[in-house]
């Protein structure tokens, strides 16, 4: 007789023990902006919206360059425009509102990608995580991607495969950023030259020593006349 509730009570804690509570769904709103090379926006949108790692993954419609209900999670972007060449990335949706800007650009022919043609101007700058290890790092200024590359021993470097785009340059030394620069419309080989040498600044007592001396010649001109 007591076989069965022992029985029922071991799979009741079984059952309980195996219980996952599961939270509500969660959703946000995306807004998408694309701007051009130059900054300006673009209209007339297409964007995909693809759920990541999971079966039978639908893309959602937007609204214009808004969709209203994202459910939380991680997806594929795709978005394109008329005469532009379309641009990809992976986001997460995980609050309620998420903005995000990318810019198109320009069809390309042939397969031709920019190029950061560069010299830095080392002086007495080295490394203080050891000699070849400087880097350029080339970040767009709207969305993501870019690349790096190392400084060689007589200051240049090369960083190739670019889309067109506006970038920030930063050098760094390991993980301390030594020097930062913007290059605006980057497209085919584009040269630039890094001045990392110390700038020396006039040391404060030179601004005191060259006011007393307006201050002197002041107070000594009544007298002269």
């Amino acid at each position: 007789m007591l076989a069965k509730p022992l029985i029922l009570f071991s799979a009741s804690l079984l059952y309980a023990a195996n219980c996952v509570p599961v939270n509500p769904p969660q959703y946000g709103r995306v807004n998408i902006e694309a701007v051009n090379l130059i900054g300006n926006p673009i209209r007339n949108l297409t964007i995909e919206l693809i759920p990541l790692g999971r079966p039978a993954a639908q893309s959602l419609d937007f609204e214009g360059a808004v969709a209203t209900r994202v459910p939380y999670g991680a997806y594929r972007m795709r978005v394109g425009a008329p005469a532009y060449q379309p641009a990809e990335r992976e986001i997460r949706v995980a609050q309620a509102n998420t903005a995000i800007r990318l810019e198109l650009p320009l069809p390309r022919e042939c397969e031709n990608y920019a190029t950061i043609l560069g010299n830095a101007k080392l002086g007495n700058v080295k490394p203080a995580v050891g000699p070849g290890n400087l880097w350029v790092k080339a970040i767009p200024v709207f969305g993501t991607g870019g690349s790096e590359a190392p400084i060689a021993a007589d200051g240049t470097f090369r960083i190739a495969g670019l889309d067109d785009g506006n970038y920030l340059l930063m050098v760094l030394d390991g993980s301390t950023i030594l020097y930062t620069e913007t290059l605006a419309k980057v497209s085919g080989n584009r040269q630039v030259t890094l001045d990392l040498r110390p700038r020396i600044l006039p040391h404060r007592c030179c601004y005191i020593n060259f006011a007393l001396l307006i201050l002197i010649f002041a107070l000594a001109s009544p007298v002269m006349r």
